[in-house]
């Protein structure tokens, strides 16, 4: 039967059973259709589940000069990465250029997102906090300043991610100052 989804990612993942080259041709398929549509990312998740390979693959392809290959591929990744985080280890430093290469916000927010879920050493987080606050402050994207936001509040000293947050929160745009008021409320449970 199909794996069981739980709010886009897949929970006892069997692999689909195809071989590599079907694999890769399936990937193609993530050119196709309106940049506005998912396309076939849940039959991705499928193929993918938690196969460290596949996910490499995967991760590769979000960075495709096609624009739909890479946020839809990226899209996956993030869905995949919910429920097996530990397949972001060794693909840090992607993930830190992916959130550096703003010409792509949506590769960038799900970057943004993947980041929260692993830890960084200390050179890696000091590349991916500039270019978090470049996506924060600068984007036009609402989505990805408010991906941003949230994974600085991840990666920020506790002060200076309240600060971060109360600032956010006379943001311009309502989803960064929803996501604030949402994180600060959080952190304070949480102590």
């Amino acid at each position: 039967g199909r794996p069981e989804r739980v709010r886009g990612a897949v929970t006892d993942a069997p692999v689909r059973d195809m071989d590599s080259v079907a694999f890769l041709e399936l990937l193609e398929e993530l050119k196709d259709g309106d940049l506005r549509t998912v396309g076939n990312v849940h039959e991705v998740v499928s193929a993918v589940g938690n196969c460290p390979d596949r996910f490499s693959i995967l991760l590769d392809a979000a960075e495709s000069d096609h624009p739909g290959q890479a946020l839809r591929a990226a899209n996956a990744a993030e869905r995949i990465s919910r429920e097996f985080s530990e397949l972001l280890a060794g693909h840090e430093d992607a993930l830190i250029s992916m959130l550096e290469a703003d010409y792509r916000p949506e590769v960038a927010w799900h970057a943004a997102q993947m980041l929260e879920r692993i830890a960084l050493t200390p050179d890696q987080a000091s590349r991916a906090i500039p270019a978090a606050w470049n996506l924060f402050r600068h984007s036009k994207s609402r989505i990805l300043q408010t991906c941003a936001m949230q994974l600085l509040v991840h990666l920020l000293p506790s002060p200076e991610a309240e600060a971060l947050l109360e600032e956010a929160k006379s943001h311009p745009a309502a989803a960064v100052r929803a996501r604030a008021r949402l994180l600060g409320k959080s952190r304070m449970t949480a102590r």
